[in-house]
C-alpha cells in the first residue's frame, strides 16, 4: 500500500467514525502518515556511468608514442657562410662569419646543421674544426671551418649556406617531440596514452622549441607516453 493511497483511507475513516474517541484515534494515525510521507525523501536517480574513451584497432594502428625524456637543454645559433671546396671532394668545408660579440658562442667541436638554398628541406650535419684568430678587416667577423660530409655531391663550392650551431646547457628539462605538440586558442596541450581506454588530454608550459624537440617546463612527467601522430583527430574527439 503506497503513502497516497493510505492517506485516502485514513479520510474515509474519519467519515465513517462515529465516536469522537474513534476520530480521533484515526486523525492521529492520519497525522503520522503525513510525517512519514513528508520526511521520506524521494532516492535521487543513480547517474549514468558515461561510456569511456577508447582508442579503434584502426586508431590504434595507427599512432605513434614517444616517451617524455629529461635532456640537457639545447641551444640553437643562426650564421651564415658559404661552401667551400672542390664539387667532386667528399669532405667538404663551410666557412661560417661570427661577429665577435658571438664568439663565446662556439667551440671546437660543436655540431652544426648547414643548409642551402638549392636544398632548402635537406640539412647537412658537420662540425666546427677550426676557428681562425684573425678577424676579416671589411666584415669584422671571425671565420670558423665546418666540416661536411659530400659524399652525394649535392654542396657546390661558393653555395651561400646558413649555418645553424647547436650547443647544449648543463640546465636539463622534460622534453616530448615537436610535432606531438598541439597548439590551440593560444595553448599547448599533448595527448598521453597509457592504454586503448586511457588516454587524456594534458595542458603543457612550453619552455622553448629547438627544431623538433619541444622543452616543457610544466605538464608532464618523466616516462609519461605522448602520442606524436594523428594525436589531433584523437584531441578533438576527447574534447567533443
Amino acid at each position: 500500500m503506497n503513502k497516497i493511497a493510505g492517506l485516502f483511507i485514513a479520510i474515509s475513516l474519519i467519515s465513517w467514525a462515529s465516536t469522537w474517541k474513534q476520530k480521533r484515534y484515526i486523525t492521529m494515525i492520519m497525522v503520522a502518515l503525513s510525517i512519514l510521507y513528508c520526511s521520506k525523501k524521494e532516492e535521487a536517480p543513480r547517474p549514468q556511468t558515461k561510456k569511456g574513451f577508447e582508442l579503434s584497432n584502426t586508431m590504434l594502428n595507427s599512432i605513434s608514442l614517444a616517451k617524455v625524456e629529461k635532456k640537457n637543454i639545447e641551444n640553437d645559433y643562426n650564421f651564415y657562410g658559404k661552401i667551400s671546396a672542390d664539387k667532386n671532394s667528399y669532405i667538404v668545408c663551410a666557412i661560417m662569419n661570427i661577429h665577435e660579440s658571438d664568439i663565446d658562442k662556439i667551440g671546437l667541436g660543436m655540431k652544426v646543421q648547414v643548409s642551402i638554398l638549392s636544398y632548402p628541406d635537406k640539412v647537412f650535419d658537420g662540425k666546427i674544426d677550426k676557428i681562425f684568430k684573425s678577424t676579416d678587416p671589411q666584415t669584422n667577423a671571425v671565420h670558423a671551418r665546418v666540416v661536411l660530409d659530400n659524399a652525394n655531391g649535392l654542396l657546390i663550392p661558393e653555395s651561400k649556406a646558413t649555418i645553424k650551431v647547436l650547443s647544449l646547457e648543463n640546465n636539463t628539462a622534460l622534453t616530448v617531440p615537436t610535432q606531438a605538440v598541439i597548439f590551440d586558442d593560444n595553448r599547448s596541450f599533448v595527448v598521453i596514452y597509457k592504454s586503448r581506454t586511457d588516454v587524456k588530454v594534458k595542458e603543457i608550459k612550453v619552455l622553448k622549441q629547438v627544431g623538433d624537440i619541444t622543452y616543457i617546463s610544466e605538464g608532464l612527467s618523466e616516462g609519461e607516453e605522448v602520442i606524436t601522430n594523428n594525436q589531433l583527430l584523437i584531441y578533438r574527439s576527447l574534447n567533443s
